[in-house]
């Protein structure tokens, strides 16, 4: 079996078999290496995460989940990006607004949760902070 990143096309099929509503987008001719394959890209290149050397079960089911969101929402993610990258800041029927920058890669929030055991705390938007305060100074 030859793996496509953390998975063979023959696991990811028999995820997809099983995995609810996947069947419309999975089994309809689309390019699942071409899928497999930018899902773990963007898992890597996202910066998100800190993976080990020995591929996981999650591993392999987060990248399909990706594949999937691809397959579902791509084609709009790519106009959504296009249009940020044109500096437009609200657009569409529901008049959609967007912030002033593109937040980086997006990952299914299916694959995001199967993956938060590798989460890089030195990159995750949240963080602690040792702060110190003067209870002393005036406030302006």
């Amino acid at each position: 079996m030859s793996l496509i990143g953390w998975i063979s096309l023959e696991d990811a099929n028999t995820y997809m078999a099983t995995r609810v509503g996947a069947y419309k987008y999975w089994y309809t001719g689309v390019d699942k290496t071409a899928a497999l394959t930018t899902a773990y890209n963007q898992l890597n290149a996202c910066g998100w995460f800190d993976f080990p050397e020995d591929i996981t079960v999650n591993m392999e089911n987060a990248q399909c989940e990706q594949a999937l969101f691809l397959l579902i929402h791509q084609e709009d993610m790519d106009v959504r990006l296009g249009l940020q990258a044109q500096g437009v800041s609200a657009a569409g029927i529901v008049q959609e607004t967007y912030g002033k920058e593109i937040e980086g890669i997006p990952i299914s929030p299916h694959a995001k949760q199967m993956l938060e055991d590798y989460e890089d705390a030195d990159k995750s938007a949240f963080q602690v902070k040792e702060i110190s305060r003067d209870d002393d100074e005036d406030v302006i």
